[in-house]
């Protein structure tokens, strides 16, 4: 796959074409890469008024839709549908990042907020160390396992599926479970990496007319932002998110889908040692009785 070809991915026509006159509008896309400051960005949209679908609300909602859009399975409708119900005015993060430009066309080519680093190089440091920052340890790999093959409930199962994906597609990275391998070939294809962070820029601002396209680095402040989705300057600073190593994991233990999912995985493992004890148990009846 070539550097660019990611953003020229065609999924095949869409069966269930829009109907914009009786169809949810979101207000704005948001077509930039993780690290990008997108949580931050996230926070100062939610400021100004707006309800995002950020990755974790993104996981709790509307993994369904994207999986079954993502594997050709569904189509984008379904997934807007899925935005509407849950009252969402824009994403944010994986997958939608990925399939903005599907998002904004079946949407009526509204406003698109693309999100940006300094330059290649300070976003990729910035990617880098997250990641090797935030997931490494044996701890790590062995949630990442228990996660692939459901343990932690539907929704975790699917969000890991449609992560997959979106590392593939937008990285040309093929994922692994062993966080420091896939440390490995994050490192080694660093200069793809950087090259994609690059055509992903050329290719949205060649595709989205100028007057509907915000390229927005979070020191710009609010005024460029607020003036492009004509909104009031709030007084109080941008917030700052994600800025250093444990805090968005910190922040999303706080939410009530954690929580849920929390309860799930307790259930599971409860589940789990009776069964274990039940297998014990038929065991010592076994030889007591052969």
């Amino acid at each position: 796959m070539d550097n660019a070809d990611y953003c020229l991915i065609d999924i095949g026509k869409d069966e269930n074409p829009i109907d914009h006159k009786n169809s949810h509008k979101m207000k704005f896309i948001c077509a930039g890469f993780p690290k990008t400051a997108s949580k931050s960005a996230s926070a100062a949209f939610e400021k100004l008024g707006f309800r995002v679908a950020d990755y974790i609300e993104t996981c709790e909602f509307l993994t369904e839709e994207w999986l079954e859009y993502m594997e050709g399975r569904g189509s984008i409708k379904k997934v807007l549908d899925a935005y509407e119900r849950n009252n969402f005015d824009t994403n944010q993060d994986f997958p939608g990042n990925i399939y903005w430009e599907e998002l904004w066309r079946a949407s009526g080519e509204g406003k698109v907020v693309l999100t940006v680093r300094d330059n290649e190089h300070v976003w990729y440091e910035s990617w880098i160390n997250f990641f090797e920052q935030n997931f490494k340890g044996i701890a790590v790999n062995i949630a990442t396992h228990l996660a692939w093959h459901g343990f932690f409930g539907k929704e975790i199962y699917e969000m890991v599926r449609v992560g997959i994906h979106s590392v593939r597609i937008m990285f040309g990275v093929d994922c692994c479970f062993e966080q420091k391998a896939l440390s490995n070939r994050f490192r080694a294809n660093a200069r793809i990496m950087k090259q994609r962070y690059l055509s992903h820029i050329i290719y949205v601002k060649s595709v989205v007319p100028e007057d509907k396209l915000l390229i927005w680095n979070i020191k710009d402040g609010w005024e460029p932002l607020c003036k492009f989705l004509e909104v009031p300057i709030p007084n109080d600073p941008i917030p700052r998110k994600n800025t250093k190593a444990g805090e968005l994991f910190e922040e999303y233990s706080k939410t009530e889908f954690t929580q849920k999912i929390k309860r799930q995985t307790l259930r599971n493992f409860i589940k789990f040692l009776f069964a274990i004890v039940l297998i014990v148990i038929l065991f010592q009846v076994y030889r007591l009785t052969a």
